[in-house]
């Protein structure tokens, strides 16, 4: 009975342990999709806030491109070619269209 209460509490810390590193390893694959250190030029934070919300939004958006372009290159199959194309088709539309206006 003392063996089975003991193997209990083991695995329950083994549960336990095995959350903090699943999310240890949460934090490296968000560190690897996202900034780790985020650099804002200085003449970006020099400028009015409604030009730094287009800087910001356009930034972003070229992250998601980034990814989408990948998850596109990496497609092994047509299927998988067919399901990420249109996401990385719209993202890179409202990338131009951001761009334009920022730029008019």
């Amino acid at each position: 009975m003392a063996e089975e209460e003991t193997e209990t509490a083991a695995s329950e810390e083994n549960t336990e342990s095995s959350g903090e590193e699943a999310s240890a390893d949460a934090e490296v694959v968000e560190g690897k999709f996202g900034k780790a250190e985020i650099v804002i030029p200085d003449t970006v934070q020099k400028a009015p806030d409604d030009s730094q919300k287009h800087y910001h939004s356009i930034a972003n958006k070229g992250e998601t491109l980034k990814v989408a372009s990948e998850k596109v290159l990496g497609s092994s199959s047509k299927e998988e070619l067919k399901e990420h194309l249109p996401a990385a088709i719209v993202v890179k539309k409202n990338l131009r269209k951001d761009v334009d206006t920022l730029f008019n």
